[in-house]
């Protein structure tokens, strides 16, 4: 009986004493290794924050953001598992965005656009494996003819719908709750995309493949065309339409050129994802005049290579 009595007592309290370990084991291993989302602030001596820093699991991840003493925002970096890889956005003291570049395996990759003190785009640097590629000077154009802002550039016809990759139906659910609007810069940010859907060779080469109308250039006509793209997860349009024209053969130009564009692909957290932007495509003369300086370089590059032949 009493044999019986102590070996029920050191069942009892055995089984006891798993039940309890294994209740509380979850949240002892969830406290050391599960870490939550937070966000780490460093200060300035006068009490403002200098940088906020996403982290997830004890690497940075996510957006962040360096900011000057004054508290106005310097620099916007993307992590990706710990290190800086993505867009990175860099302001002046005045929180004038000044320069837009991506880094890519610790380096810069691609276009680095120039902005002026007003934030207007200015001009694109290449980058290749973090070296700054030498200034791109030559130029294929067509002859000068009387109708030299539609020839100045040979852009072939959209091919039929049906020879263009096919987005999944997978594919095609998920970016009805994506739409990238980059003529929005507010409703971009709420999306809080770790990288978001730009041309890949910049806005230099963009521009390079948008042609002029002749009788938009005649009417003097100015404004924005948005056209509407589907991109992949790969930064390829598979379709396009036009959100907003403003005549006189405009649109039909912008939605050639963004068609026949590689993006870089929309990034949430560290994947890519098929979405829609609504890209804006500016006309203004000033793009006549360097079409006609582009021009005007490619005939004196090919005089000069004349006369040294």
């Amino acid at each position: 009986m009493s044999d019986t009595y102590f070996r029920f007592t050191f069942l009892t309290k055995s089984v006891t004493s798993l039940c309890f370990f294994a209740v509380l084991f979850p949240f002892a291993v969830k406290g050391q290794n599960a870490l939550p989302v937070d966000t780490i602030k460093a200060y300035y001596s006068n009490g403002r924050v200098a940088s906020a820093i996403p982290y997830y699991q004890s690497r940075p991840e996510g957006i962040g953001r360096i900011y000057y003493e004054t508290g106005i925002l310097k620099e916007e970096r993307t992590y990706q598992a710990g290190i800086v890889s993505g867009t990175v956005k860099r302001y002046d003291t005045t929180g004038t965005l000044r320069e837009l570049f991506t880094i890519e395996n610790g380096k810069r990759e691609g276009a680095s656009s120039v902005y002026d003190e007003r934030g207007n785009y200015v001009e694109d640097k290449m980058y290749f494996f973090g070296r700054l590629q030498p200034p791109d000077t030559s130029f294929t154009v067509q002859e000068p003819t009387g109708q030299a802002y539609d020839t100045m550039k040979t852009v072939p016809p959209p091919v039929a719908e049906e020879s263009r990759p096919a987005i999944l139906e997978i594919e095609a659910a998920s970016v009805d709750t994506l739409l990238v609007d980059l003529s929005d810069s507010a409703a971009v940010q709420k999306l809080h995309l770790a990288v978001i859907p730009t041309p890949l060779h910049g806005m230099k080469n963009f521009y390079d493949l948008v042609f002029y109308p002749s009788k938009a250039v005649e009417k003097k006509i100015e404004g924005t065309v948005k056209i509407k793209a589907l991109l992949d997860q790969y930064g390829d349009v598979l379709k396009t339409e036009v959100v907003k024209g403003i005549g006189y053969g405009c649109e039909e130009a912008a939605n050639i050129a963004v068609y026949y564009t590689k993006f870089i692909p929309a990034v949430r957290r560290t994947e890519p994802v098929p979405c829609y932007v609504i890209f804006p495509v500016t006309f203004t003369l000033n793009i006549v005049q360097q079409q006609e300086e582009n021009l005007r370089k490619g005939q004196l590059n090919k005089n000069i290579k004349a006369g040294t032949d």
